[in-house]
Order: C-alpha cells, then sequence, then structure tokens
C-alpha cells in the first residue's frame, strides 16, 4: 500500500498507539518510526544526487505492511510494521527495511527469509535495523543487509553487516547501505537511459541524528509528564494531608466533648452519691434516735406497775373470755406467759387424732411452765335471751376457749369487761377480784 511519510520531527505525537509494546520497544518510539524516515529521506535523495530523473522516481512509491499479511500467513504479526519501495505496479515491494530490538532479532531473520522465498525474486533486498536502547540511551545500531540468492536454499545471502555507534564521526563510519538502482524496479528497468547497475549508499550516520532527534524529543515529554504527575502528586498530597488534619481536628474536638461529658457524668455521680451518703446519714441518725427513744419507753414501761381493773362495771359487757397472769416475784404482768400457757392447755385438750391432724402438726409440743402449780381459771358473765323474750345472766365456764393474742392495751381494754381470778401459788394463797355486772 502506498504511504507518505511526514517529518521525522513530529513522529513523537504518532507512537501512541494501540498495538505498540511499550515494554519491549524500552519506553521509545524510535524503532518504530526511524525507519520510515530514513526509508523516504534515501528515495528523495536518488533525484537530488542525480541518480533518477522526478518523472522517473514517480515509479516508486513507499510500502508498509508485513510479511504475514502479504503472503495470507496465519501467524500473529509483530506490532512494528516494515517499510520497503514498491515499483508501481508490482505486487510485493523491491526493498524492505525491517527494524526492531534485540528481543525480535531472531523472528525478524525469520520474516527476512519468508520474504524472499513467498516472493520469488519479487523482493531483491531485506535491510534488518536492530536498535539497542538502555535507559532511553541510544546504545548501537546492528545494520544487516541481506539480498536475494536463488542458489541458496534459504533464498538468501548476507551483503554486508556492521554497527553504527553514536558519537563517531561520520568519516570513522562506513559509507552505508549499498544497493543498485536496477534493484528498485526488480531488474525491469523501463528507462534506456537509467543505469541499473548503480551503486547507491545510504549513509547511516541520518539513522543516528534521527533517533537522538526522537529521545530529545521524548525526553522533553517524559520531563514534562513528570511535571505533570509530580504537580497531581503534590496535589493529591496537599489534599490527603488537609483531609488528615481535619480528621485530626474532627477527632480532638470530639475527644474534648467526650472529656466534657465524662466529667459532667462524673460530677452527677459525685453529687449522687454525696445525696445518697447524707439520706443514708440521716436515716441512720433517725433509727439511731428511735432507738434510744424505745430504749428509754422501755425503761419507763419496766418500772411502771400493770394498771389495777376499774371498779364499776363498763356499761356495755364484753362477752369475751379475758385472762391474765401475773409474774410470782414482783406482779408485773407477762403476756408470754399468757400466751404460752393457753397454747398448751389447749394442746392439752386436744384428741390424740387431733395432735397428728396435718393442721396441727406443725405446732412444737407444748411447754411447761416454770412454775407447775400455778393455774388460771377464767368465768364468763354474758347474757342471753329467755324463751319469753326478756333478758338473763348465766355464768359459764369458759376455760377451753382460747382467747387470741392482743397487745396489752386491747388487753387491758377487756380487764374492764369481766371478772379475773388471780392465782398466785397454792390454794391458801388465792385471791379473787370480782365485779358484778350492771
Amino acid at each position: 500500500m502506498t504511504v507518505s511519510f511526514t517529518e521525522y520531527s513530529h513522529v513523537v505525537s504518532d507512537y501512541n498507539d494501540e498495538d505498540t509494546d511499550y515494554d519491549e520497544l524500552d519506553g521509545t518510539c524510535v524503532p518504530d518510526v526511524c525507519h520510515k524516515h530514513w526509508l523516504l529521506s534515501a528515495l528523495s535523495n536518488l533525484v537530488e544526487w542525480g541518480a533518477m530523473t522526478p518523472e522517473q522516481s514517480n515509479h516508486l512509491v513507499t510500502w508498509e505492511g508485513n510479511v504475514y499479511e502479504s503472503f495470507k500467513l496465519d501467524q500473529k504479526a509483530r506490532h512494528t510494521n516494515d517499510v520497503g519501495i514498491r515499483p508501481v505496479g508490482a505486487e510485493f515491494p523491491s526493498v524492505v527495511v525491517q527494524s526492531g530490538t534485540p528481543g525480535t532479532a531472531e523472528q525478524i531473520l525469520a520474516e527476512a527469509g519468508e520474504w524472499f522465498q513467498r516472493s520469488a525474486g519479487a523482493v531483491q533486498q531485506v535491510i534488518i535495523l536492530i536498535w539497542n536502547i538502555e535507559n532511553y540511551k541510544l546504545v548501537d545500531i546492528d545494520v544487516d543487509v541481506y539480498v536475494y540468492d536463488p542458489q541458496s536454499s534459504s533464498g538468501m545471502s548476507r551483503l554486508s553487516k556492521e554497527t553504527v555507534v553514536p558519537g563517531v564521526s561520520n568519516e570513522e563510519n562506513t559509507l552505508g547501505v549499498e544497493f543498485n538502482i536496477g534493484r528498485l524496479f526488480a531488474r525491469q528497468v523501463p528507462w534506456a537511459s537509467l543505469k541499473p547497475f548503480m551503486t547507491y549508499f545510504m549513509t547511516t550516520h541520518e539513522l543516528i541524528d534521527m533517533a537522538q532527534e526522537i529521545l530529545d524529543a521524548e525526553a522533553e515529554e517524559r520531563e514534562e509528564a513528570a511535571a505533570i504527575q509530580a504537580a497531581i502528586e503534590k496535589r493529591r498530597k496537599d489534599r490527603e494531608d488537609e483531609e488528615q488534619r481535619r480528621i485530626a481536628a474532627r477527632l480532638q474536638a470530639d475527644l474534648e466533648e467526650q472529656l466534657r461529658v465524662d466529667e459532667e457524668r462524673r460530677e452527677r455521680r459525685r453529687r449522687h452519691e454525696e445525696a445518697e451518703r447524707k439520706r443514708l446519714a440521716e436515716m441512720q441518725a433517725a433509727e439511731e434516735q428511735k432507738r434510744r427513744s424505745n430504749r428509754r419507753n422501755d425503761r419507763t414501761r419496766a418500772d411502771r406497775p400493770f394498771p389495777r381493773p376499774p371498779i364499776s362495771a363498763p356499761s356495755q359487757p364484753h362477752p369475751v373470755t379475758v385472762a391474765a397472769e401475773f409474774n410470782d416475784r414482783n406482779g408485773d404482768f407477762n403476756p408470754s406467759h399468757y400466751r404460752r400457757e393457753h397454747r398448751r392447755r389447749e394442746y392439752d385438750q386436744m384428741g390424740a387424732s387431733q395432735q397428728g391432724s396435718p393442721a396441727y402438726r406443725h405446732q412444737s409440743p407444748p411447754r411447761r411452765h416454770r412454775h407447775p402449780q400455778s393455774r388460771i381459771a377464767v368465768e364468763t358473765r354474758v347474757e342471753v335471751n329467755n324463751t319469753d323474750g326478756y333478758p338473763r345472766r348465766e355464768t359459764r365456764n369458759q376455760e377451753t376457749v382460747r382467747p387470741p393474742p392482743q397487745g396489752v392495751k386491747r388487753l387491758a381494754q377487756k380487764l374492764r369487761h369481766g371478772m379475773i381470778i388471780l392465782w398466785l401459788g397454792p390454794r391458801s394463797r388465792q385471791a379473787t377480784i370480782q365485779d358484778q355486772w350492771r
């Protein structure tokens, strides 16, 4: 196919190709574009140096492709295309220039053999350029030139080999790649005035100049990209620092707020505990005062004798059995003796069957009084109605009736409603106090 090459000073912007392997090219587009501009420069120099006329040069066009597409081979091509010079009307180029790195040298050599074998003499010459680039610096260029040789089993033979080193003067380098005019037209020269065996040299020092210009342009782009990246990183770092400062300020504010809340909680807890201690102290003081008052009341009550029953009968009689027991020593009333005596008497009057029943099983055996001769006798006078409707008085023995335990005040209230017989010892010391009902 026909292509038109641009000046190599602008090729850096065309290097961003999706199929380009940047790792293989060591981060530079030199192996991908320099051979194109070098071939275009050589084609234009043929007219300037008088090797052919402009009309004759119009029958030569530039070509770009690869051997796999040209011969429909089922194999993946390299990312760097081959370039060449193709006579007008010819199917394949007559001169092919291949470019690559040391990692692709074997594949490039195999492709050159395919060119010679499958084109059947259409491809007359193949120029292979191997670029040695390290850390974006050009080390050297290996230039191998192969020509079509039908006598060889591989169909090709090496014409020349040289290594171009940067920094060496042009005089020390060889003249360049040699080829004759007849190979450009594939041995089919249409003009008699054209000399097919005229030798032409493509100077290799131009490759160094082109590569150095591209590397310098790429270095500037890398510096610009590095500056842009540094600015981006700086802005990103500034944003991160600002975010960290905001986070630190927010955390500090949260910490201060938490400390304030904790201090308020501790103060409230302290005030609550102080109030609770004060309340407990007041309660304890009140209880202590109450205990002291009760002790004083107990001492006063112990010194006071039991009140005597009134002589006059109450206005309304109370038909309930009452009893009281006095201590033989000082005559004080002892309610516990009263309750214990009646519990014993009731237990004695229960039958054997009742004593074993569940209702009385929980009761403990009766305790005998420490004064066995002491007894309580109770008589109660009640009013009943006769058959004729008039009331009459009767005296009944109610010794078997146990009054419920009552307090001292209630017992004293009952003592005013009946007759109390006090047993102060044996029968000789019996004393009777009788109150007649009215």
